[in-house]
């Protein structure tokens, strides 16, 4: 049960929202590329996460062969804010976590 509720917790609930202020008199590069170029003040958070499983593999010459469950998880979050008046400089931090399971473990193991 409770690797049902961080599954749905880490893939159904990904936080990804970008919140800016839109000036008038802002450029076409600023208006156009969020979390790159933030007004003073505003926020860019991304959560990312990815579940990769596999239990087969294929050959040079396309055929398929089973092997042992191999299981990647990873989960990234992006936090940016803008600290100038003019737009012109971000601050932020990215933060990462990877795991991976071996031998057959199940799909879920990446979480144990």
């Amino acid at each position: 049960m409770k690797k049902i509720i961080i599954f749905f917790s880490a893939f159904f609930l990904s936080l990804s929202f970008s919140a800016q202020n839109n000036n008038l008199n802002s450029s076409n590069i600023q208006t156009y590329t969020p979390s790159k170029l933030l007004d003073k003040g505003s926020w860019d958070v991304k959560w990312f996460n990815n579940l990769y499983t596999e239990n087969e593999t294929a050959n040079s010459e396309g055929k398929n062969s089973s092997k042992l469950r191999e299981n990647f998880f990873t989960s990234s979050i992006d936090i940016f804010t803008g600290i100038s008046e003019t737009g012109r400089l971000n601050i932020g931090v990215l933060l990462e976590y990877r795991s991976n399971t071996i031998g057959g473990r199940e799909a879920f193991s990446v979480f144990d």
